[in-house]
């Protein structure tokens, strides 16, 4: 039996060989990846690289997690977007801190204490959406 989480997403049930997969996207997949603490602490651990490695200023490391997601720079438009969902996302978290703590405690692997909470949390859902774009998950 596959795992729950590769059903929802269409994988073959490995009775027989499959020599490529089809493409496809339910709505399920939506769900479960923004929902499964495996894809969670996926977001938190690229959010924590980016925040690491990014540079001081925030539209940085969005622009370089977009670029390890996506292989490509984001257009205007998208950085656009992206900023802004930090920024409401950033104000949420500074309001309720203990928001943001469970976030960044889901998962067994042991968040950077340096960095600041509001700021981990908020990015967190960034790669969130980075990591879920069709763009990101889907092989043209």
């Amino acid at each position: 039996v596959p795992p729950p989480n590769m059903a929802a997403m269409d994988a073959p049930n490995r009775e027989i060989c499959m020599l490529r997969r089809q493409r496809t996207s339910t709505p399920l997949m939506a769900l479960v990846m923004l929902n499964d603490p495996t894809y969670v602490e996926a977001a938190r651990a690229f959010a924590q690289h980016l925040l690491l490695t990014g540079g001081p200023k925030m539209e940085d490391c969005i622009v370089l997690g977009f670029e390890l997601a996506m292989s490509r720079r984001p257009n205007s438009v998208e950085l656009a977007e992206l900023l802004l969902l930090y920024k409401r996302q950033l104000a949420v978290y500074q309001e309720d801190g203990e928001s943001a703590q469970k976030l960044l405690a889901v998962g067994e692997s042991q968040r950077d204490p340096d960095l600041p909470v509001d700021r981990h949390a908020a990015l967190t859902c960034v790669a969130s959406v980075l990591l879920n774009l069709d763009e990101t998950i889907s092989k043209e």
